[in-house]
């Protein structure tokens, strides 16, 4: 079973950018990788270069992982099973 991780509580690391869209991208998305965009009930799967923005939601299952590149340039690994 999968658990899920709540972009928005990623971007509270800087209060730097007060006011401004914070934008993340996914990189090195291995294994299945969700994202569930704001507003939506839909989880779609991850890639590469998706851009996920406060409010998305992600989630990985076993064996799964993806490192999330904040707008700043600062990195956050999510392993297996991260909701």
């Amino acid at each position: 079973m999968a658990t899920s991780i709540a972009v928005g509580l990623v971007f509270l690391y800087s209060s730097s950018f007060a006011g401004k869209t914070r934008v993340a991208t996914l990189n090195n998305v291995k294994g299945t990788v969700s994202v569930k965009k704001a507003g939506s009930a839909e989880w779609v799967p991850g890639s590469d270069r998706m851009e996920v923005k406060e409010g998305d939601e992600l989630k990985t299952e076993g064996g799964s992982s993806a490192i999330i590149k904040m707008d700043d340039g600062s990195m956050v690994k999510i392993g297996p099973l991260a909701k």
